[in-house]
C-alpha cells in the first residue's frame, strides 16, 4: 500500500499536480516554537526555507496576531501561501 501511495505521489509531482511545500518558519514564533514547527514541517514531508524571500517558498508561518491565541479549544497556525 505504501509503495502505491509513493508511486502516485511521484507521478503527481512529475505532472506538477502536487508540489512539496517549501516552508519558512518566521523567527517571531520564538526559538522553541520555531524548532517544533520546523520539526513538524519535515515530518509532514515539507522542506524548509531559510528566508521568506527564497525562490519557491509556498508558505510562511507566523505566530498568532496581536490578540494572541483565541483560546477556543482549537489549535491554529497562520500560514500565508504564495504562488
Amino acid at each position: 500500500v505504501l509503495e502505491a501511495i509513493n508511486f502516485c505521489r511521484r507521478e503527481l509531482e512529475k505532472a506538477r499536480l502536487l508540489a512539496i511545500p517549501l516552508v519558512h518558519v518566521h523567527a517571531s514564533n520564538g526559538p522553541a516554537a520555531s524548532a517544533k514547527l520546523k520539526e513538524l514541517v519535515v515530518k509532514l514531508g515539507g522542506q524548509l526555507a531559510e528566508s521568506a524571500d527564497d525562490p519557491g517558498v509556498t508558505h510562511v508561518v507566523f505566530p498568532f496576531g496581536p490578540k494572541g491565541d483565541p483560546d477556543d479549544g482549537q489549535q491554529y497556525m497562520r500560514v500565508l501561501s504564495h504562488k
